[in-house]
Formats: C-alpha cells, structure tokens, sequence
C-alpha cells in the first residue's frame, strides 16, 4: 500500500516539473492565459502531493516497530529519487520567480526553498 502511494506522490511531482517546465515556455511568450492556467493546474498537483502525505502518514501512524523499520527502506528509497525532481523543480521554479517578480519574488528571502515536499 504505501509502495503505490509513493508511486503516486512520484507522478505527482513529475507534472509538476513538467508544469513548470511549461510555465516557463509560457513566460517566454508571455502568455498570461496560459500561466494562470498552469499555476492553477500546478496547484492541484501540490494539493494531490500533499494528500498523498497525509494517507501515507495515517498508514504509518498505524505499524508498529517491525513494520516502521521495513517501511523506513521503502520511504529512504523513494524520497532520494523524488528529492532529485523536488530540487530540480524548485531551482527552476526559483529562476521563472525572479524573472517574473525581481526583487518582490517569493525567493528574494533566501530561507525560502519552496514548498514541503
């Protein structure tokens, strides 16, 4: 079970880099249509990232010991690889932020590294 929730999280995060890949397209030609469009559908992927956590922490508030142990292998495994997309996604979406807002950018405070992961 939260082998295929992982798997989801992973699709998750994989549009959202491919979302963010095509906001930037579309702040090349600044099309604002199409950039509300795909912030909005960016969103959504982070709201569906965000309920996978919340179903994979309510599994795992239920393992006892054994089973966190195993589970921990499992969620080392998985997070390496997403954390390379999140990190990849993150220093794009940081580089389309300043470009678009300058020094009013979310980034312009260098504590922020985006949303959780």
């Amino acid at each position: 079970m939260i082998e295929n929730l992982y798997q989801r999280k992973s699709r998750h995060l994989k549009e959202v880099w491919q979302l963010t890949k095509d906001l930037g397209d579309a702040i090349g030609n600044d099309d604002k249509v199409v950039m509300q469009m795909i912030l909005s559908q960016r969103g959504k992927e982070l709201e569906k990232i965000a309920q996978v956590d919340e179903q994979i922490q309510q599994i795992l508030d239920q393992f006892n010991d054994a089973q966190l142990k195993e589970a921990k292998k499992l969620i080392d495994r998985h997070t390496k690889k997403m954390m390379r997309t999140w990190s990849e996604t993150v220093e794009l979406d940081r580089r389309l932020n300043s470009r678009l807002a300058g020094k009013d950018s979310f980034y312009s405070d260098s504590t922020q590294t985006g949303p959780p992961l």
